[in-house]
């Protein structure tokens, strides 16, 4: 890959536009980028990488916000195009950081365009990313790497320990597999060895060791036999206390029956003695009962009887005399009845005046009738013609109303054209709409995904500090074991570690002490930040294919309405194709309903003309009709009054004879309306008075019969009440009570009578069943004696607690034997583990200790690669060195504590001795990081498929090295860029403006850097 030609807009130091042609550096030599510190140089390769991958070559300037110049206005886009060649062919990419303000922030969307010779433009971000591997061959990370060499990375590179060195080569060769192999095979040991402790564990809960297991399962066989033997003992005597106790319930039971009839007997000859003493009580009682019974049941019936035949009497005087008095009142009203009715006059010639009158009223009347139809028809003849006036005008001006409206097929074809394009236009809007839709969501998820991202990076931080704490913690706890491995070493005694009987310099115990513990401690937090950072890593890169896929599809769906769509400007475009598309379908729908309104309104008028003139013209026939029969009709009735064709005076003539007979008639009816109501008041006042002395007749005739009726009533009731109070007496007397009083004390209520005979029947009820009960418990027990109960009963509770101590002492027996069976199990299935474990721990244990020694799996690797870049090296420091350094990998650790086989040293020719790296001086520290990272570029370009770069940028260090040496920097350089390569050197140094003539300078201005060529 070699640029061709760079232009970056608003990006990084360079406010404006600056465009770098790198064809007029010529194609293959050097050339220096210079220029003050901070003026932007190494800008120029950021621009580089972030048109080819989307990302400047530093991590600093991960965010896309950090990419964009401060020089620059905010709303100023953030462009970098390159126009570069692989393999003879030219191929152009240019990429877009367009800002958006949300919420005070400034958020950048950014855009992609790929041209390359006979080939589709591409504008989808991860297919651009594809193509560039495809041409270029490298990632982000290998070309920041490869094509890129920063001389003070590779000065610490060549300086740094195994360990350190271990962690760059990782990243650069990509020997994680074998890091995570050997973690894994740590990860297994530590299973291993937790799985066995565990098991161990087992046994010391029971305070046992594992070796002397056997001795305490022959220990635990005969604690389950004694256990066992308890269990039956207790069983046994168990069943001996039941059977006892069997025998005493019977006893007791039958002690207990017999005492209780004991004492049965003694209560009731106790309660027979209560009963006896109240004897003379009940006789009492009983004499009352009798007396009380006999004023109830046969005194009492004939004492009722006479009270109420006394307060018959009563009723019976009180109504006679009120029949007595309704008697003269109705006499005196029969009387006044008969003079009414004899005063009223008589009805005959009130009717005969009355009848007289009716034929005189219904004469006139007939003649005013006839006047008024025949006035009536005249009115309603004149006013049918008026009407058919009328409605011959209004069905003129109709038809001539349905002549000036306009054909209403033409106005529905011209509505129905509008409100289809107004469709086709209301489809278009809710497309786009829905495009608007993805838009937005895209949006959202590409704001998700930077989070992700900018999360993402705060997780892989926290996973290089955890990791860098981890790495420190084996190492000092590494060098602690060594520490204390040393303090035991004697002079002429062979070392546990490397077998030297000599010990010159052994290691000490360091100050700062870390336990096993503490590491794995540690590598817990470390294996816990590796996990979230790849989970984090996952979900990136899936909400990133998904913002690509959705991207993608929205611009495609998006190219059949702009041709000119991009994701830069889809936003904009997709508003105002909204925007017009609306502005649009409101208008046409503001026209379709202005239309629909006036198609409506012409419906209307043709609708309602045309109905208007069918009913019209029907109704016009009718009224002529109607009005010609109604004229001959009059002519025919009114010939004998008119005496002759009527004509316009008809009317007045009619008029003036309809006022006549309706006064004639008026006063008729009038005269017989008196007449009549004279001839009724008669009437009525007759029928009154007639009604009247019908109803005094009745009520006198009722009045006498209601007396008689009364008289008899009342001489009834007085012999009643005498009889009933004769029989009373005689009972009294009969039943040997004196008087009244005597028989009332005597008297009581149906209630109180029951309660005195429930009570001695209550009485002797029970001194029969006492007497009865007291010889049943006297044959029960003749010849018996009392039980002592409380005896049995302490017995039995001796029985029962004895059973209660044998019952616990086998419970506990049992619990010990069943816990030693369970013991003993658990302890066997434990041993059998064990020993499968220990097995499984001492292989897991070999492989883990080789992989994870001195010179593990991972180092091993590197070693290999490291070699190779080691021999590319040395081509080009034995030449800048004259012949002088050679580079070596040491395989043998100075200090036994750290790790080994990546170290590097130097042999000196002219010395013949090896020394250490960070011995060099400034100027050969500088030539020999340079072909250090020349030889890792010529390694990697093998690795990447033997990838050819045709050009290179190294940065800085040159500041460092003497006239001389600065040669041979410059003619080693000079050397690579043999054929079609170029190499471009980034440095301040003023010296190398001298020795280097194509230049690209880039100087600072209160508004940005700036760039000039000079070639």
């Amino acid at each position: 890959m070699k640029p061709i030609k760079l232009t970056m807009s608003a990006f990084g130091s360079f406010a404006g536009v600056e465009t770098i042609d790198f064809s007029a550096l010529g194609d293959n030599g050097l050339y220096l980028i210079t220029g003050e510190t901070g003026a932007g140089k190494t800008t120029i390769f950021d621009a580089i990488s972030f048109a080819l991958f989307g990302e400047a070559s530093c991590g600093a300037r991960s965010d896309n916000r950090m990419l964009h110049s401060d020089y620059a206005e905010r709303h100023v886009k953030t462009a970098v195009a390159l126009d570069f060649s692989v393999g003879g062919k030219t191929y152009g990419i240019r990429r877009v950081l367009a800002p958006r303000l949300k919420n005070d922030e400034i958020r950048y969307t950014a855009s992609v365009e790929f041209v390359a010779p006979d080939h589709e433009p591409i504008t989808r971000d991860s297919e651009v990313k594809q193509k560039i591997l495809e041409i270029v061959g490298l990632n982000h990370d290998q070309f920041s790497q490869i094509v890129m060499i920063a001389q003070n990375d590779f000065l610490r590179f060549l300086q740094s320990d195994t360990g350190k060195r271990v962690d760059i080569l990782r990243s650069i060769f990509g020997t994680n597999a074998l890091q995570q192999f050997q973690a894994k095979l740590k990860q297994k040991f530590k299973e291993a060895d937790d799985e066995h402790a565990a098991i161990k564990r087992e046994f010391d809960k029971h305070g046992i060791k594992p070796a002397q297991r056997a001795e305490y399962f022959i220990e635990l066989e005969g604690r389950i036999a004694q256990a066992g033997a308890c269990v039956a003992d207790a069983d046994a005597r168990l069943a001996e206390n039941g059977k006892e106790e069997q025998r005493l319930a019977a006893e007791l039971a039958v002690g207990g029956e017999l005492a209780r009839k004991f004492a049965s007997l003694a209560q009731s000859k106790q309660s027979l003695e209560v009963y006896l003493s109240r004897a003379d009580e009940i006789a009492a009682l009983a004499d009352r009962r009798v007396r009380s019974e006999i004023a109830l049941r046969r005194v009492k019936p004939l004492a009722d009887e006479y009270d109420r035949a006394a307060k018959r009497l009563d009723g019976a005087r009180i109504d006679h005399a009120s029949a007595l008095e309704l008697l003269t009142t109705s006499r005196a009203q029969a009387e006044e009845a008969a003079r009414t009715l004899a005063a009223v006059p008589s009805a005959d010639d009130a009717q005969a005046r009355r009848d007289g009158l009716r034929v005189e009223s219904q004469q006139t009347a007939d003649h005013f009738r006839r006047l008024d139809g025949l006035y009536s028809k005249n009115l309603d003849m004149d006013r049918k013609r008026k009407q058919l006036g009328a409605i011959v005008v209004e069905i003129e001006g109709l038809e001539k109303t349905i002549r000036a409206l306009p054909p209403l097929q033409d106005a529905q074809s011209a509505l129905a054209i509008r409100q289809q394009s107004l469709k086709r236009d209301s489809e278009l809007l809710q497309t786009l709409s829905a495009l608007q839709n993805d838009y937005n969501t895209i949006v959202k998820k590409q704001a998700t995904l930077n989070k992700a991202q900018a999360e993402y990076e705060t997780i892989s931080k926290q996973f290089n500090d955890a990791d860098s704490r981890l790495r420190r913690a084996e190492e000092i706890f590494f060098s602690n074991q060594a520490g204390l491995l040393a303090q035991n070493l004697k002079d002429d005694a062979p070392c546990p570690v490397c077998g030297s009987t000599h010990h010159p310099s052994p290691a000490r115990v360091p100050d700062s002490n870390v336990t096993e513990a503490m590491v794995k401690k540690q590598r817990g937090v470390t294996d816990q930040a590796r996990d979230a950072r790849d989970r984090q890593s996952a979900d990136c890169k899936a909400r990133l294919t998904e913002a690509e896929t959705l991207k993608s599809r929205f611009l495609k769906d998006m190219s059949a309405y702009a041709s000119d769509i991009s994701w830069l400007n889809a936003g904009n475009v997709v508003g105002d194709l909204i925007f017009k598309t609306s502005r649009l379908v409101d208008e046409q729908a503001r026209q379709i309903q202005s239309e629909e309104k006036a198609l409506d309104d012409l419906k209307i008028s043709w609708a309602g003309a045309t109905r208007k003139l069918d009913e019209l013209t029907p109704k016009r026939n009718t009224l002529k009709a109607e009005a010609d029969m109604l004229g001959a009709q009059f002519v025919r009735d009114a010939a004998d009054i008119l005496e002759g064709e009527p004509g316009e005076s008809a009317a007045t003539i009619l008029s003036g004879l309809r006022a006549s007979a309706k006064g004639a008639s008026d006063d008729s009816a009038k005269r017989l309306a008196e007449s009549e109501s004279l001839l009724k008041r008669i009437i009525r006042q007759r029928d009154a008075a007639q009604a009247g002395k019908s109803k005094a007749d009745v009520a006198l005739s009722a009045a006498a019969a209601l007396f008689d009726e009364r008289a008899k009533q009342l001489a009834n009731a007085s012999g009643q009440r005498d009889e009933s109070r004769s029989a009373f007496e005689a009972a009294l007397f009969e039943h040997g009570f004196v008087d009244a009083d005597e028989y009332m004390a005597a008297l009581v209520g149906e209630a109180q009578l029951e309660a005195i005979t429930a009570r001695i029947d209550n009485h002797n009820k029970s001194v029969d069943q006492l007497a009865r009960d007291i010889r049943r418990l006297d044959s029960e027990t003749a010849g018996l004696t009392c039980p002592d109960v409380d005896r049995l009963k302490t017995q039995m509770d001796a029985v029962a607690h004895e059973t209660k101590t044998l019952r616990d002492m086998r419970d506990e027996a049992k619990i010990s034997l069943d816990r030693s069976r369970m013991i003993l199990d658990e302890l066997r299935k434990a041993g059998k583990r064990l020993e499968h474990a220990e097995e499984a721990l001492v292989e897991i244990k070999e492989l883990s200790d080789t992989a994870n020694g001195k010179l593990d799996f991972e180092t091993y690797a590197q070693a290999a690669y490291f070699d190779r870049v080691l021999r590319a090296a040395n081509l080009r420091l034995v030449m800048m060195s004259q012949h002088r350094y050679t580079m070596l990998r040491k395989e043998d650790a100075v200090d036994a504590r750290k790790r080994a086989g990546l170290d590097i040293e130097v042999l000196d020719s002219f010395t013949g001795k090896c020394r250490s790296a960070s011995s060099l001086s400034g100027g050969e520290s500088f030539m020999a990081s340079l072909a250090l990272a020349l030889g890792l570029s010529d390694v990697l370009q093998q690795n990447v498929g033997g990838i050819h770069l045709d050009a290179m940028f190294i940065d800085e260090g040159f500041g460092s090295l003497d006239s001389e040496v600065l040669d041979l920097a410059i003619r080693t350089l000079t050397d690579m860029t043999g054929g079609s390569r170029v190499i471009g050197v980034i440095s301040h140094v003023a010296e190398l403006r001298d020795r280097i003539d194509k230049q690209i300078r880039v100087s600072k201005t209160s508004g940005g850097s700036k760039v000039t060529m000079c070639a």
